[in-house]
């Protein structure tokens, strides 16, 4: 059996090299585009986690100072009593995904504070949710994640029941 060997003269690639070239670079690319979506959603997760604990640890000295009593606790009086709540001090209150994030006192306690932060899907608010468990973090009453709208809502419901 004889194979085609091109004359030692011609260069270049036949068309089913070009197309192994191609096809494999195409599958890499498709490979590198998911692992950039999972990076860059890692990275707004990270910064998720530091707004809320830094939200959340304001929250935890405001009460220390009102004696036990969350009282009149909102973003806005967190920030204008000279609280640490970067990058929420600008006034418009918006989290790393430019959506809303509020603090109100526990209505069936004074002690605890109800802290939403909203999500555009479930992914990452359950990732959120499962680092802010009430069995590691003592100053977590509870966490959990419900749909709202077209968001999700983290509420961590922060404080203690004494």
């Amino acid at each position: 059996m004889k194979f085609y060997r091109p004359p030692e003269h011609q260069q270049g690639l036949t068309i089913l090299e070009l197309l192994t070239y191609v096809t494999v670079l195409a599958i890499a690319g498709v490979f590198i585009a998911a692992q950039a979506d999972n990076i860059q959603s890692g990275t707004q997760v990270e910064r998720a986690y530091a707004e809320i604990d830094k939200v959340k640890n304001a929250a935890l000295a405001y009460r220390d100072l009102n004696v036990g009593d969350f009282g009149s606790i909102s973003m806005t009086n967190l920030s204008t009593d000279g609280y640490n709540i970067d990058p929420f001090s600008d006034g418009l209150l918006e989290n790393t995904y430019g959506l809303d994030v509020t603090i109100t006192q526990n209505t069936t306690n004074n002690s605890q504070a109800d802290l939403v932060y909203d999500f555009p899907h479930s992914k990452d608010c359950n990732q959120l949710k499962l680092r802010f468990d009430p069995a590691t973090d003592q100053l977590i009453d509870s966490a959990t994640c419900a749909a709202d709208t077209n968001l999700w809502a983290l509420t961590l419901v922060i404080g203690f029941d004494p």
